[in-house]
């Protein structure tokens, strides 16, 4: 059985799969507006993480984020640390 979902893979394994075998399939959309593939929020990820290591945010450093209920909250969820996406701490 050919499964996405296994007890073995992390969030961050799961996701990578998801972006190469969906990635023009719909990941995240708000009812009647924005939505984003699995390829764009993979894009999205990258470039948050790029961000905050611009800012020279550490692993453990608190951040806050303010923003309506839209798809760049799992981008920034997503994009947030090491243990869930590359984010190379500077």
């Amino acid at each position: 059985m050919n499964r996405i979902l296994d007890i073995d893979k992390t969030l961050k394994d799961i996701l990578e799969t998801s972006i190469q075998k969906y990635s023009n399939n719909k990941a995240f959309s708000i009812i009647n507006g924005e939505s984003l593939t699995f390829q764009e929020v993979g894009k999205r990820i990258e470039k948050f993480t790029s961000l905050l290591n611009s800012y020279r945010i550490a692993a453990g450093e608190k951040i806050a984020l303010f923003g309506g209920s839209m798809p760049n909250w799992p981008v920034a969820y997503l994009g947030q640390g090491e243990d869930i996406w590359s984010l190379e701490v500077a």
